[in-house]
């Protein structure tokens, strides 16, 4: 008598997604679009940057002394701040620099150390430090080294009206109105044209009132104060007193008392004012920086992102406003995009994207070649 051979039972308790998947199909679809609408959602929230986010432990400290010599930078200021910091813990190299005023001590840390604990300890020693460098120099500052600190948006102002014009608005209305946008770190202005006032003193009027130029220079300083003057209380209110006495234009200062003069024959004595020692004249101060857009003198606003923030967003954010402040914009000027990151970005996007389509049909072609089913193609190109 022939055994004929019993089909064997699938194994009891265990799960067998084939058979889910046939059995429940209405389940198995709505998983695979929940899977579908994650996955556009996380790619449309998928940051895209020019360049990774990368974060160098490194940490420098900046110094100026007026007047001090390369030699002195060093041995006042580089060395005590190199024997200040080197106790911190996970120091890899300390490097400094010296020259006529200057002194940059740059700390790099181990790849493993916090870029923001490093600063924030190094911010602590040399604070302790502070009194064994020369009293006449300038407060250190402490920044890290950050890739991503660079600009990443450039505007140029131009136009036909004066220089300072142009420098008042991008200074007074465009970088506080930018930098409102969301992303926006700090806007930076180059080319701009600085007002102030020049005291020209006559040494010969100097000498003949046995008056010194540092003297002057003191009086200036007492007279051009702006300081709290106490408090009021009320039965209703608490008024805050305020003495301004800041010089506003070059004739105020011309109009600073200096002395007394000698009695005259007539025995009438006078003041003396600044403006009887020399010249006293509003000007420009000496520009570091010019900045050229279309031929003519401009003013750049250097726009640089906040950590984190995706560059082609805020580059929108911001070309949207730009937009609305031409529309208020004084006759005369105009402001136009001279450098955007966002674009290279965009366009490396677009590119990898045509990349990646070209790819997947490739693919497809090549799977139907060896296949010959179309049907068998659509599945493996849905796999």
């Amino acid at each position: 008598m022939a055994e004929h051979p019993q089909p064997v039972s699938p194994k009891q308790g265990g799960f067998n997604i084939s058979e889910f998947a046939i059995k429940r199909p209405v389940s198995t679809v709505m998983m695979i679009v929940c899977l579908l609408v994650v996955g556009v959602m996380s790619y449309l929230r998928l940051p895209v940057e020019q360049f990774p986010d990368v974060s160098f432990p490194i940490v420098s400290i900046s110094t100026t002394y007026a007047g001090a010599s390369a030699q002195e930078m060093e041995t006042l200021v580089s060395r005590p701040i190199e024997d200040g910091v080197s106790a911190i813990n996970g120091i890899e190299h300390i490097t400094s620099t010296s020259s006529n005023g200057l002194s940059v001590v740059a700390i790099e840390f181990k790849m493993e150390k916090n870029v923001k604990d490093a600063a924030n300890e190094v911010q602590e020693k040399v604070a302790l430090l502070r009194r064994q460098l020369p009293v006449d120099a300038d407060e250190p500052i402490i920044a890290r080294i950050d890739p991503n600190a660079t600009p990443v948006l450039f505007y140029a102002l131009s136009g036909s009206r004066p220089l300072d014009e142009i420098t008042d608005f991008a200074r007074d209305e465009l970088k506080p109105r930018l930098q409102k946008i969301d992303g926006v770190a700090e806007v930076g202005l180059t080319g701009v044209q600085e007002r102030e006032v020049q005291v020209l003193l006559d040494p010969a009027l100097l000498s003949r009132y046995h008056l010194s130029a540092a003297q002057v220079v003191a009086r200036l300083q007492q007279e051009n104060l702006d300081f709290p003057s106490g408090q009021i209380e009320t039965s209703r209110s608490l008024i805050t007193l305020r003495t301004v006495n800041s010089y506003k234009t070059a004739a105020q200062v011309g109009e600073t008392p200096i002395g007394i003069q000698g009695i005259g024959s007539a025995g009438i004595s006078k003041v003396l004012l600044l403006k009887d020692l020399g010249i006293v004249r509003d000007a420009f101060k000496d520009v570091v920086s010019r900045t050229w857009w279309n031929g003519k003198p401009a003013v750049a606003l250097s726009i640089q992102k906040q950590s984190g923030t995706n560059t082609v967003e805020m580059a929108h954010r911001l070309h949207s406003e730009v937009e609305k402040i031409k529309a208020e914009m004084p006759p005369g000027m105009k402001i136009d995009l001279s450098f955007d990151t966002a674009k290279f970005i965009e366009q490396s996007k677009d590119g990898a994207m045509e990349e990646l389509i070209i790819g997947s049909l490739l693919a497809i072609v090549v799977i139907f070649v060896f296949l010959r089913t179309m049907r068998g193609t659509i599945i493996a190109a849905i796999a």
